[in-house]
């Protein structure tokens, strides 16, 4: 949650983790790294997913005691704000257990980008599939 008090102050942040739940930045061997280092990022909190439907193997990849890896790499300021640089894994698997391979949008993005469009953000809307 960023709010709009801080979006000159913290441009280039995605907030504070909402409510109840706690983002760590981690490094390789999982170990907590200090604010500023990047590494990778984990949620934890009740409402962050308990795993994937009928995929345990899956579901094993992600959570670890508790903390899921979101796959997202990025950092925490002093203030605990939560920056992300980029993506470790290049697949993004949906609720409905699809996958969306996102390299493929940002790289059409990088392709739009211009002085006047210097950057832009990917939505995901859920559309039942017809049939």
């Amino acid at each position: 949650c960023l709010p709009p008090g801080d979006l000159e102050r913290k441009r280039g942040s995605v907030g504070l983790p909402i409510k109840n739940v706690r983002a760590v930045i981690r490094d390789d061997e999982g170990r907590d790294v200090p604010a500023g280092v990047q590494g990778d990022i984990y949620l934890a909190g009740p409402n962050v997913m308990q795993g994937y439907f009928n995929a345990p193997e899956l579901t094993a990849e992600v959570l670890q005691d508790g903390w899921l890896w979101t796959g997202d790499v990025g950092y925490l300021d002093d203030d605990g704000y939560l920056y992300i640089t980029g993506r470790k894994k290049d697949v993004i698997v949906l609720g409905s257990g699809k996958r969306v391979f996102p390299n493929g949008f940002y790289s059409g993005l990088k392709l739009l980008e211009t002085k006047s469009f210097p950057s832009g953000v990917i939505f995901l809307r859920y559309q039942p599939e017809r049939k």
